[in-house]
């Protein structure tokens, strides 16, 4: 099969979730090229016409997709799958309904909450309807992922919010929103269609080991790119919750499978969760393209369920040609 792996493009000043994502191209592309693909690999162009030059040359059976932002911005991401779909051709991930509907993580919420599905409290700005002064919240970009802008000082107080707000957009632009935080537990859940099933793969808890109680307990961005940071030492993936809270564990799947279905996701998923102290889980976000590193957790997941990462790439292929 004639494989076109399409990934962002970088120059030597790319940060960290960049560089990450033009590597993990390059191991799907070995890994395919090793099970006997014809695999290319192409940074994503934003102009339609040279984009349409570009892919045309490949002529590829399907493009596995990785491009996870466009013109510097993840919610522009959808527009790479959309070029795909006014080509004509079949592509691995998300579509740009999809896409869009999750990357604006307000939007997100309000979609999950008409449906009925569990989900923190939120405010957005500049009125901040509902936003109770004395509550915590954790301030986040509404349309980047990658963790931009958390760190310690972005759980407060609902009085703090738009003080944070306004620092957090001096620096980084676009839209910042306001989550109640949720004292408890973070699981990151993957999910991957194999053939007409779709499969919860083993639940992954992050748990916060020997963590300076006076930090909150979130995953921010040092945690998720910096590998020699306090956070990221003493923070773990853990499996095997499915033993533990056999009960919290089905209920865990059953959300996962309902919000992947809900904003029409295929192929494969993640989707992130806090277990507020009651035991009630509630839904933080959906990824519809999740990262696909071998060292990430989609693929540590799928290792724990017996795929190894080749097959769980055969996976996601046959589900966008379905």
């Amino acid at each position: 099969m004639r494989v076109l792996v399409l990934h962002l493009d970088a120059d030597s000043q790319a940060p960290p979730e960049i560089e990450d994502s033009i590597l993990t191209a390059k191991q799907i592309g070995e890994t395919l090229t090793k099970r006997g693909h014809f695999v290319q690999l192409a940074p994503f162009e934003a102009n339609y016409e040279k984009f349409v030059e570009e892919v045309s040359k490949v002529k590829p059976d399907i493009v596995f997709n990785m491009v996870e932002h466009a013109l510097g911005q993840d919610q522009l991401s959808a527009v790479a799958p959309a070029y795909l779909e006014q080509m004509g051709l079949r592509y691995t991930g998300g579509g740009p309904a999809s896409i869009v509907a999750t990357c604006d993580k307000p939007f997100a919420k309000e979609i999950m909450r008409a449906a009925g599905l569990p989900t923190p409290d939120w405010s957005v700005g500049p009125h901040w309807k509902g936003l109770d002064p004395h509550r915590k919240y954790i301030v986040k970009s509404s349309t980047e992922d990658a963790s931009l802008g958390l760190d310690d000082g972005a759980v407060v107080m609902g009085s703090d919010v738009p003080l944070r707000a306004k620092k957090c957009f001096e620096e980084y632009g676009g839209r910042w929103f306001a989550e109640e935080y949720v004292e408890g537990r973070e699981f990151n859940i993957s999910v991957i269609e194999d053939g007409k099933n779709l499969r919860v793969l083993p639940l992954a808890e992050i748990q916060f080991i020997d963590w300076n109680p006076a930090k909150p307990r979130i995953v921010g961005y040092a945690c998720k790119w910096d590998d020699s940071s306090e956070e990221s030492k003493q923070s773990a993936r853990v499996f095997g919750f499915e033993n533990e809270d056999p009960k919290l564990a089905a209920e865990l799947s059953r959300l996962t499978r309902e919000a992947f279905t809900l904003f029409g996701n295929r192929g494969f998923a993640r989707i992130d969760f806090r277990v507020d102290e009651q035991g009630n889980p509630l839904i933080l976000e959906v990824n519809p393209n999740p990262s696909l590193d071998v060292d990430a957790g989609f693929a540590a997941a799928c290792a724990q369920a017996g795929y190894d990462y080749g097959n769980a790439l055969e996976k996601i292929i046959a589900a966008a040609l379905q």
